[in-house]
């Protein structure tokens, strides 16, 4: 079953312990055990929970206190799970970064990075933070990182980075002042030309329309616009 960040995120809590699975019918809320989805019962449908609710503070510091988290769930998911929360979900440039170089955590972050780098997976570099080898297998677990430990999300900006810079250098001088002489520059039109014209990382202007493909990509025109408006 397909999951969003998020419900995955409520599903370890859940399998945790530290949050209740929640079903409502007839106007009446249900609680659901976790180890109920995993039984195998009477080959009835196993019900999956509508919501989900954090159980008080109090009760979750007993819980975490009565174990260790490797016996309910591994680490790497349960880091995972908040990851995709984390650098994935919520209001653009809130997310916490992936990437292998020195950041410094927004408020709602700061206290859970704290308890990672404690605990080994992120080093200290002055006031900021840098996620380590440690983190590996749960960033893997996210699809955040290629199995170099290398941040994939940051590869493709630097493709993307190298190819429009590329893109706007090798334009014929034509194209751009049919395209870039007025001000604000469209943004459509250059998705367009890309999909006509911008193959193989070069440009292309014969009138063989079989090369004239539905690719057209729009970072890459607005990365384009970007460079050409002085925006580095």
């Amino acid at each position: 079953m397909f999951q969003s960040a998020f419900t995955q995120a409520c599903s370890t809590l859940w399998e945790l312990e530290i949050a209740d699975g929640l079903l409502r019918k007839n106007n009446q809320t249900t609680t659901i055990p976790f180890e109920q989805l995993s039984s195998s019962g009477s080959g009835e449908p196993r019900p999956y929970p509508a919501f989900f609710a954090i159980k008080p503070e109090a009760g979750i510091r007993e819980i975490l206190s009565g174990c260790s988290l490797g016996e309910k769930v591994s680490a790497v998911k349960l880091i995972s799970s908040y990851l995709l929360v984390a650098c994935d979900y919520g209001e653009q440039n809130s997310y916490m970064p992936t990437r292998r170089s020195p950041f410094s955590p927004q408020a709602q972050y700061k206290m859970e990075i704290e308890a990672l780098a404690y605990h080994g997976f992120a080093d200290r570099v002055g006031s900021e933070f840098a996620w380590n080898d440690k983190i590996g297998d749960a960033m893997r677990a996210a699809a955040f990182w290629n199995t170099d430990n290398h941040c994939r999300g940051q590869i493709e900006e630097e493709r993307l980075e190298a190819e429009a810079r590329l893109a706007w250098r090798s334009m014929p001088e034509t194209v751009r002042h049919a395209y870039f002489s007025k001000h604000p520059v469209a943004l459509l039109p250059i998705v367009r030309l890309l999909a006509r014209a911008w193959h193989d990382d070069r440009w292309s202007f014969d009138d063989n329309s079989e090369r004239i493909t539905l690719r057209g990509n729009p970072k890459l025109a607005r990365r384009i616009v970007e460079i050409a408006s002085g925006r580095a």
